[in-house]
């Protein structure tokens, strides 16, 4: 058995929290925490957030890149 997320939109997140986050579950869940991320579809979204739509998949590449996720 896994424990899942829905999609979690990078460019929405902070990096460091969600790799907190990611790990703390991970720890908990005995190394069977799986992880669903996107780059976001919906620029109201974006905009709720302050976040500028046009650079979310540019921000999605470089987070990933930064962080240990693969």
């Amino acid at each position: 058995m896994s424990l899942g997320t829905a999609i979690i939109t990078i460019p929405l997140e902070s990096t460091l929290r969600l790799a907190e986050d990611a790990a703390t579950l991970d720890l908990i869940s005995r190394k069977r925490l799986e992880i669903g991320i996107g780059s976001g579809y919906d620029d109201r979204s974006f905009r709720t957030f302050g976040v500028s739509y046009e650079n979310g998949r540019e921000a999605t590449t470089e987070r990933l890149r930064t962080s240990s996720m693969p």
